[in-house]
């Protein structure tokens, strides 16, 4: 499983880490947590990626609808926020 993904800083610590061309996601790290949107499909080990950006900061974690190119990659993190209104597909709930 790949864990090195192509990624730029978009703005200060703000984050678009591309999933092999195939899907984006962004990561926005503050002082106390982190927000990741989307998971892109699950090709690689985006969770470790992530962590390594953050330093370990407490992660949340967000999907901005339920196509697979934005939560193929959801079975790598424990919760994962979806807003109902934009779901396409019905996710398990914990």
């Amino acid at each position: 499983m790949k864990s090195e993904y192509p990624y730029r800083e978009i703005a200060p610590k703000v984050y678009m880490i591309n999933e092999f061309n195939v899907a984006d996601c962004y990561l926005l790290v503050g002082t106390e947590r982190a927000l990741l949107i989307d998971m892109g499909v699950g090709l690689g080990n985006l969770r470790a990626f992530v962590q390594r950006l953050t330093g370990g900061l407490p992660l949340d974690v967000v999907a901005t609808h339920g196509h697979v190119d934005h939560i193929g990659g959801r079975g790598q993190f424990p919760r994962v926020s979806v807003p109902v209104s934009y779901t396409h597909l019905t996710l398990p709930t914990t």
